[in-house]
């Protein structure tokens, strides 16, 4: 997965998420094209979203979840993926890379990003995680669950 930066027709400058194939994703785009574009912010501040919006798809895969199958159930998430999900978010890449070969690290090799980055990508992913419950859950109480939902993700910290 990788952001790719498109000029359009008027020369507008887009940033669009693609899978390994070099197609967009549907909900990641609709998302930023709702949120971060219409509201004019900069191409900048979309690929903060998208970075971010990466690092919760790196999570799903390594939790091993579905998480718009699971919206779509009425599902949510418990407070152990929430924190999970919120130390992921912390780590730096090579830590996580380090973690996928099997790597054994003792708590102090481990690398975190800095708190200001950390809390702004999950603010991201708790906005995104809204949207989905919102757009995916057949519940007729899901804007009020997605609001629960980004309230707790954004009130957590890592550890």
């Amino acid at each position: 997965m990788r952001i790719k930066r498109l000029i359009a027709d008027g020369g507008e400058r887009v940033s669009v998420l693609v899978d390994e194939a070099g197609m967009p994703l549907y909900d990641p785009n609709l998302f930023i094209t709702r949120t971060v574009r219409n509201a004019n912010m900069s191409i900048s501040y979309a690929e903060g979203y998208l970075r971010a919006i990466i690092s919760l798809m790196a999570w799903e895969k390594d939790f091993g979840t579905d998480l718009k199958e699971r919206f779509r159930t009425g599902e949510i998430l418990t407070d152990l993926e929430l924190e999970s999900l919120t130390n992921f978010m912390s780590l730096k890449q090579e830590t996580i890379t380090k973690i996928r070969k099997g790597v054994k690290l003792l708590p102090k090799a481990y690398k975190y990003k800095s708190s200001e980055v950390t809390y702004a990508a999950i603010g991201c992913v708790a906005e995104y995680l809204g949207y989905l419950v919102k757009t995916h859950s057949p519940d007729p109480g899901r804007f009020e669950r997605a609001e629960t939902l980004t309230q707790l993700i954004k009130n957590r910290r890592a550890k």
